[in-house]
């Protein structure tokens, strides 16, 4: 499974992105920025740490492909997908400060007061799972006691 996954990886890699007919250079960029989104998805239960890392990768291309990426529609709804995601992702493996982290994130970046359309699923479950990040947490003693 390790090996299937690096090739998985290596192969993603590598593979060029054929430019789209008329696709502008900052398109193009913010396309290629979201790719490891996709393996990331693959990978959720068979390589959780990988996938984190793939999404997180994701956001930081997203990102960084533009001057002012969260000026695009675009790009805000699959950051907000992929911190959807990867927050799920974390819970799962038992990490409820780092998902409660990447919610307080997206939050930070405006995403979840984004009104944009289709992405209204993403924004309330990031919400909803953000409120009960912070009661379970709450409930739990701290490392210092």
């Amino acid at each position: 499974a390790a090996t299937e996954t690096a090739a998985v990886a290596q192969a993603s890699a590598e593979a060029e992105v054929p430019p789209r007919a008329a696709e502008s250079a900052p398109a193009r960029r913010r396309r290629e920025a979201s790719l490891p989104m996709l393996d990331a998805e693959r990978l959720e239960k068979t390589d959780p740490a990988r996938s984190a890392a793939l999404y997180r990768e994701a956001i930081l291309g997203l990102l960084e492909a533009a001057a002012d990426p969260l000026e695009h529609e675009g790009v805000r709804r699959d950051l907000l997908q992929i911190f959807d995601r990867l927050s799920v992702v974390l819970k799962r493996e038992g990490l409820p400060a780092e998902a409660l982290e990447e919610i307080d994130c997206a939050a930070s970046l405006g995403l979840l007061e984004c009104q944009d359309y289709g992405i209204k699923g993403h924004r309330e479950a990031l919400k909803k799972r953000g409120d009960s990040l912070r009661r379970s947490l709450e409930g739990r003693p701290s490392a210092a006691s």
